[in-house]
């Protein structure tokens, strides 16, 4: 899948946008101060206050998309008239501003736990009276079939997880895609379990990827725990107020992740990396305290 399939239209917001906003941010600037529809397929381009920065929203008729990208240097010239919030970039001033992507392929793999999630959302709103056979707890039966199969294969390489999955998940993967499809008539689609239906349909190229490569998860719920520390406790650590802090917190947060994804103890790791550099003044032992290539009792 192209980065960009034919936007129709391609749109440059003049003002510099907070670049804390994600989508839900970003899709208010263009609908309230763009007066523009965000679904058509156009392509929106923000940028930072100082301008070397950019935010790409484009709707892929499934879903959103926001790409993050650094401006390359002399390659985009910004546009001198300020009369304008709103300007419509040709396709030459395009292939200049996202030089280094031409040759960018990617494709987006979907979730299934929030898939399951939704479902779940049903199947608490239909209340604690009802029957619990319904759809919603149909759909969370299938999805645990789906993760029973992750479960016998998680010590196989890649090459024997693509195998086993075509073989046993695309069967269940098509029996539920047909229930999706006669389900979502029978739904009201603003319930919950309208929305839940639309949302399985409307994500499933995403969905069905994971069987195409062996080194895919079926969700992202391991970059979600990883993540979920620093977003818990975000607002408690102020000491990140300048460059050089937030700097110093993103090296010590990639060093204790890296070395739980090694199966480390972070407090272990840190303390035999830091003995062995204080007592060898050498940066050729810097390749040999790399988490994966440090063997301590495992977690």
């Amino acid at each position: 899948m192209k980065m960009f399939v034919s936007p129709s239209r391609i749109y440059l917001h003049r003002q510099f946008v907070d670049f804390r906003k994600s989508i839900n941010g970003l899709s208010v600037i263009i609908e309230s101060e763009m007066d523009l529809p965000i679904m058509r397929g156009d392509l929106f381009i923000f940028c930072n206050k100082a301008r070397d920065k950019l935010k790409i929203l484009y709707w892929d008729k499934t879903g959103f998309a926001l790409w993050y990208k650094r401006l390359e240097k002399d390659k985009f010239k910004w546009p001198k008239r300020v009369d304008e919030d709103c300007l419509e970039l040709n396709e030459q001033q395009l292939g200049w501003l996202l030089k280094g992507y031409a040759s960018t392929e990617t494709s987006l793999v979907g979730c299934w736990a929030h898939a399951r999630r939704k479902f779940k959302e049903a199947d608490i709103a239909q209340g604690k009276g009802k029957p619990k056979a319904g759809k919603a707890t149909w759909a969370m039966s299938h999805i645990k079939k789906l993760y029973r199969i992750e479960r016998l294969i998680k010590d196989k390489t890649p090459v024997e997880k693509q195998v086993y999955r075509e073989e046993h998940a695309t069967p269940l993967l098509e029996e539920y895609k047909t229930w999706l499809d006669k389900s979502i008539q029978q739904v009201p689609p603003k319930s919950t379990l309208g929305k839940a239906l639309a949302y399985s349909l409307n994500q499933w190229p995403k969905l069905i990827r994971y069987l195409e490569d062996g080194q895919l998860n079926i969700d992202n719920n391991r970059a979600e725990r990883a993540i979920k520390p620093f977003v818990i406790g975000r607002k408690n650590w102020m000491f990140s107020n300048s460059t050089n802090g937030a700097h110093a917190s993103s090296i010590l947060y990639s060093i204790v992740e890296t070395a739980k994804a090694n199966n480390l103890v972070p407090f272990d790791y840190l303390h035999h990396a830091i003995s062995v550099l204080s007592e060898r003044d050498d940066d050729r032992i810097l390749n040999k305290l790399l988490p994966w290539n440090v063997s301590l009792q495992a977690k």
